[in-house]
């Protein structure tokens, strides 16, 4: 019987020994694989990318993720095969680490490659940095590529707004795939059903026909302190077709 006691012993610890070594090489093999992401050489780096992006856990979401917002001044797509492989994980946090590119100053592949994420995985803690995102467009703050237009040819100008015209199409899927967040930061942030609404808020309602916002449209027009956003506000309500009771 004591034995048999020892056998068992041994045996958990060969498995527990066992399985912490295992863990240990998949450590050091997703880190190797992190160096080669940050590597020189453009093919190493972006094969490396993919062979992690097989990997599972959260240890190998942190690494693709530090890769897709590293301020290194890659010249290559590796950071877009990056936010690519996490946009296939289905793993809202890591999602809402990457909306943090949504900043005119970063570059339009990956601003566009986390749009095209955010528009196939809900993500309802991104709310904040899309509506962020297109407040500042609305104010008219220049993008990066913006600044590069007038060193280009109009064919080159074109592809470039027509991508940003598909980067903003894929942020507004995202406000309606993650619709209640999006009132909730409308109406938080925005004063959407207060009795100061902002014209962002209501442009964003009227651009997304988002009849889910009629209650709260309703609310500011019965106590609006600006008695000339009445008629607008009236427009919206009609254009959402909302409920009788909501006029």
């Amino acid at each position: 019987m004591r034995f048999k006691k020892s056998l068992v012993t041994l045996f958990a610890l060969i498995i527990i020994l066992g399985g912490g070594t295992y863990v240990a090489v998949r450590h050091f093999q997703m880190v190797h694989l992190y160096e080669l992401a940050i590597s020189p050489d453009s093919r190493t780096a972006k094969r490396a990318i993919r062979t992690l992006g097989r990997y599972r856990g959260m240890e190998a979401t942190d690494l693709l993720s530090k890769v897709a917002i590293s301020p290194q001044g890659f010249i290559d797509t590796r950071q877009v095969v990056a936010i690519e492989s996490i946009s296939g994980r289905n793993d809202a946090s890591a999602l809402a680490v990457l909306s943090g590119l949504l900043q005119p100053h970063f570059d339009l592949a990956r601003r566009a490659a986390v749009a095209a994420a955010l528009a196939r995985n809900p993500c309802p803690e991104c709310v904040t940095n899309i509506l962020h995102y297109e407040e500042r467009l609305t104010c008219g703050t220049e993008v990066k590529e913006e600044a590069t237009i007038g060193d280009t040819d109009d064919a080159v100008t074109r592809d470039l707004m027509a991508i940003h015209d598909h980067l903003v199409e894929d942020l507004n899927r995202a406000l309606l795939l993650n619709s209640r967040s999006t009132l909730r930061v409308l109406s938080d942030t925005y004063g959407l059903g207060s009795s100061v609404p902002s014209a962002f808020a209501l442009q964003v309602v009227r651009s997304l026909h988002l009849r889910s916002a009629c209650p709260l449209v309703a609310k500011s027009k019965g106590q609006l302190l600006d008695l000339s956003q009445e008629g607008n506000i009236g427009a919206l309500l009609k254009i959402l077709d909302c409920p009788p009771g909501a006029n």
